[in-house]
């Protein structure tokens, strides 16, 4: 009775209870929900719910099985008081472990999905290197509610357990059976053994549709269409302790064709080209000496007017620059995070769904680096950001990618470092970068490179800025990234040096910003990639669909320097650029878009969850995208493995 008990208490009261918990918390609610689909996100999450239940009683199981057997050797004698005391013990301490364990993950699961949008895995470990980042997101507000949530939720949880205990299983309550019972309880004690079993590992099959959806994943929950609800269906200890499992194992590349296949379909992608570029289609002026790359934190396309056809009034310089600058106007990101993007935009690599290349150390000392390459053709090369260097090993990428000097947090007085929960405010850094950029550049060097990352738009969105406020912080900090932007150019503008500068604005990811975009929508990935600065021939626009990836092989080719080591980044401009197509990846899926439209692929369960051709009558244009995006995505994975 115990075990059947124990293991109702995890389906019903906490694993049951906790989806309208997550539903009401996230907002998945208030998206057309009804009665029913409450009933059918229980019905579809009870596979992996009985896999972690399971999980949970299993040490139980052995415990309550070892002492069985000794009763069975000693003709059925209770175990020594003694023993069942320390037990006893040992019962109670698991359930408050396992207590926590639950309250944790399922208060950070309901809290983070507002901020990324998938359902809690091993990304938060990205944080324990530097658990700062984590706390610099939120406001102290949050950390503090999440912090009651989480023991409030521990005592619900434990205490129903404790209960259940002292009834069952407290000291002094066994006593002596008859031969007639052991074989009663040595064969029930087995039977519930090999149910747990059964439900840890082989009760997909009685859900699974197919047969390649065994064993248990997380696509086992997935019932619909519509997104919200398939993240309810996923119990979050399943989610993040598989996710876990599979970055212990390292790279697992996806198979989705064979490999000759994907090798056929990618060659005819244009990648690794060499740059064939004609006069016309010459961007800079002769004599450009300084190339200063902005990376802009989360500017997403949707918060620049004439990008998203909305809001004029929040990025009025990136506005202006849109029309007054060489403005690739269809580029899009190839991740969703920071560090992803970081990657894609200084060493031209694609990214992948569940792997982060910046942490990978031993593989990124092989990767080509935009600092590198300039570097080798005599130009100086710097690296600015306002905060944590060291946040996601990114300091010792940027120092294998090239980077001389990689400038911190750590260089900027202590009261420079108060002004922003992720260390110093855009303003103060954009000073800094107008003094690296005016300095005169020595005649022995060809040139000089510097990067700046800013930071303050980014959650928490405390800026000291007040203009958009009346549209909500976000837009707020952006109009605050957007004014900071706009005094660099014009001070910078008055430098004998401006006339020998190409400056590059474009964004490291994008944003859910308006109406909680997914990553279904190609908007939430559409960035800016603006060239601007005195060494630019002439504002153009430049159509073509590219990815941030592409700006590597780009740059080189308009400066002259082979790309040949790139071989995942495209110079847009190049006449070898046949395939005008984007890839983005997030953690639950990969996208390609082409001239004919865009194709979205979940990665657990492989099958397109979003497809929309543009022109209707091309019936086969989303299979060749499908196609076209599962040969990247496969042909990049066996590129990083074999580095």
């Amino acid at each position: 009775m115990f075990f059947s008990f124990f293991l109702l208490f995890w389906l019903v009261f906490v694993f049951a209870l906790a989806r309208p918990f997550f539903m009401l918390y996230t907002g998945t609610l208030g998206q057309g929900a009804v009665a029913s689909d409450f009933l059918d996100v229980v019905v579809h999450g009870l596979p992996l719910d009985l896999c972690v239940a399971s999980a949970f009683c299993l040490p139980l199981w052995l415990c309550g099985f070892g002492a069985l057997l000794w009763r069975l050797w000693h003709g059925g004698a209770p175990l020594p008081l003694k023993w069942q005391r320390t037990g006893f013990s040992l019962m109670q301490s698991y359930a408050v472990l396992i207590s926590i364990v639950v309250a944790l993950t399922l208060v950070s699961d309901a809290a983070l999905y507002p901020f990324w949008d998938i359902k809690l895995d091993s990304t938060v470990l990205a944080y324990l290197d530097s658990p700062r980042g984590a706390v610099n997101s939120v406001s102290p507000l949050f950390c503090i509610v999440w912090l009651l949530t989480v023991v409030l939720v521990t005592w619900v949880v434990w205490y129903p357990q404790d209960r259940l205990l002292l009834r069952c299983a407290s000291p002094g309550k066994s006593r002596r059976f008859s031969s007639a019972a052991a074989g009663y309880r040595f064969g029930f004690a087995l039977l519930w053994g090999a149910a747990l079993c059964l439900m840890f590992r082989g009760v997909q099959r009685l859900w699974a549709s197919r047969a390649e959806d065994a064993p248990t994943n997380v696509a086992v929950a997935y019932y619909t269409t519509r997104r919200v609800f398939n993240h309810a269906a996923v119990n979050p200890l399943y989610s993040f302790f598989s996710s876990v499992g599979d970055r212990a194992q390292g790279i697992s590349p996806d198979t989705f064709m064979s490999d000759a296949e994907a090798a056929r379909i990618f060659s005819r992608m244009g990648y690794n080209t060499e740059s064939l570029i004609s006069s016309s289609d010459s961007l800079l002026l002769p004599g450009c000496r300084q190339v200063v790359l902005i990376v802009m934190e989360g500017c997403g396309g949707t918060l620049v007017g004439n990008l998203s056809g909305k809001w004029h009034d929040i990025t009025p310089c990136l506005d202006s620059l849109c029309l007054q600058a060489v403005n690739f106007e269809r580029c899009y990101a190839n991740s969703f995070r920071t560090d992803r993007g970081l990657v894609s935009i200084i060493s031209g690599y694609p990214a992948f769904p569940d792997v982060s290349v910046m942490r990978h150390a031993d593989r990124c000392s092989r990767l080509p680096g935009l600092a590198r390459s300039l570097s080798q053709a005599g130009f100086s090369t710097d690296f600015l950001y306002g905060g944590d260097k060291d946040f996601t090993r990114m300091a010792a990428y940027l120092q294998q990618m090239g980077y001389s000097h990689v400038w911190g947090d750590g260089d900027f007085t202590a009261e420079e470092r108060a002004t922003h929960q992720w260390g110093v405010t855009d303003g103060i850094t954009f000073n800094r970068l107008l003094q690296l950029t005016t300095e005169p550049i020595p005649q022995d060097q060809r040139g000089r490179f510097i990067t700046f990352l800013t930071l303050s738009s980014h959650q928490p969105w405390e800026v000291p800025y007040k203009r958009m406020l009346r549209r909500g912080r976000i837009a707020n900090s952006f109009a605050y990234l957007d004014h900071c932007l706009s005094d660099y150019l014009m001070r910078f503008q008055q430098s004998p040096l401006w006339r020998e500068t190409l400056v590059v604005l474009v964004a490291d990811h994008g944003i859910a910003w308006p109406n909680a975009l997914s990553e279904l929508s190609p908007s939430r990935y559409h960035i800016p990639l603006l060239w601007t600065g005195g060494a630019v021939r002439s504002p153009r626009r430049i159509p073509q669909i590219c990815n941030q990836s592409d700006l590597a092989a780009t740059l080189l080719g308009q400066l002259g320097i082979s790309h040949a080591d790139y071989p995942f980044s495209r110079d847009v401009l190049s006449r070898t650029y046949v395939y005008p197509s984007a890839q983005h990846a997030w953690a639950e899926g990969f996208c390609m878009v082409d001239s004919t439209g865009h194709s979205v692929v979940d990665i657990h369960t492989q099958r397109t969850v979003s497809s929309v051709t543009l022109q209707p009558c091309d019936t086969l244009a989303a299979s060749r995208r499908e196609h076209a995006a599962k040969a990247f995505l496969q042909t990049a994975y066996r590129h990083f493995e074999e580095r």
